[in-house]
């Protein structure tokens, strides 16, 4: 079982690209961390570092190696000593195996709908299924990411997030360090470093009742209710079984405004909403189209020329 320091420096790993390393950056950590990996069974080999440092250049400057016919082995040239050759084991270049590295990780967890990890961005984004922690009644949809804090990988996720949405909240956990996340904001997901959550009895194990207090500090929305809208204004929901999705940000205008005036009993002229959202059209019909009007329209009423939700 990996301690918490071996946990930790895992985490570290697979948040590199392609989750890599090598033999020379494995020899740096102590005799008992290696020790903890090896039997954890967490790494592949899956290449050769054709560089090294030259022993003779205190520099540390790396030298091409390549194979030597003469000598039957990988080798380069030293301006001091000639060829030296280089132990294939020593050049080895390691990756995380990510399924087994989710089995250590999620073992702990009672999982509502168990299916294998499935990518969703590879090398950054997978789908884990449901978990049921805490108090919640109903299953938790979660996924996994990395490299949350580069700007480029946050994007995509952000992407994933809009064209994948979910009706509640959905856990995004993460091996990215928790003061990495702390700025990160993600409409309907909760984000939870793997950091904060660790079982210090159990290696890289969630600790259950730890993440339980994490999501239970997270209100769950109603999608019963007559009304509900997703935080990010995508996803409207009448009375728990009509759903409507927006994409325009026109579109999302309008409904948040709607959908803040039926919770404050509220009514709008649809001039305001039409002007408010910058629309550049006369009627919320024409704003909203034919296939989204026809399906707000039983529940979109006027009442003396003021518009609100009659679910």
């Amino acid at each position: 079982m990996l301690d918490n320091f071996a946990s930790k420096f895992i985490f570290g790993l697979v948040e590199n690209t392609g989750g890599r390393t090598t033999h020379h950056i494995l020899s740096l950590c102590r005799r008992a961390v290696r020790t903890q990996i090896e039997r954890a069974d967490l790494l592949e080999a899956v290449g050769l570092a054709l560089e090294v440092s030259d022993m003779d250049d205190h520099e540390d400057i790396p030298v091409a190696v390549e194979w030597s016919e003469d000598l039957g082995a990988y080798a380069y040239f030293s301006g001091r000593s000639g060829w030296v050759t280089v132990p294939e084991e020593e050049m080895r270049i390691y990756a995380i195996r990510m399924e087994r590295f989710f089995e250590q990780v999620f073992g702990n967890l009672a999982v509502g709908q168990r299916r294998p990890p499935r990518p969703l961005i590879d090398d950054v984004l997978w789908e884990m299924g449901d978990i049921r922690p805490g108090q919640r009644q109903r299953p938790l949809p979660v996924w996994f990411a990395k490299r949350l804090n580069v700007p480029a990988v946050w994007a995509q996720v952000k992407e994933m997030a809009q064209r994948r949405p979910v009706k509640g909240l959905r856990l995004l956990l993460t091996t990215t360090r928790p003061e990495r996340t702390a700025p990160l904001q993600l409409p309907g997901h909760l984000i939870v470093s793997l950091h904060d959550v660790l079982d210090f009895d159990k290696g890289m194990a969630i600790h259950p009742d730890i993440l339980a207090a994490r999501v239970d500090q997270v209100p769950l929305p109603d999608i019963d209710a007559p009304i509900w809208l997703s935080p990010d204004g995508r996803r409207l929901i009448i009375n728990g079984n009509v759903t409507v999705d927006f994409r325009s940000d026109i579109h999302i205008a309008i409904i948040r405004r709607l959908v803040e005036g039926y919770h404050s009993g509220s009514r709008f002229r649809a001039q305001v909403l039409l002007d408010e959202a910058q629309a550049g059209a006369m009627t919320l019909r024409k704003a909203f189209g034919d296939k989204l009007w026809a399906l707000l329209e039983p529940y979109l009423k006027s009442q003396n020329g003021l518009w609100g939700f009659v679910p």
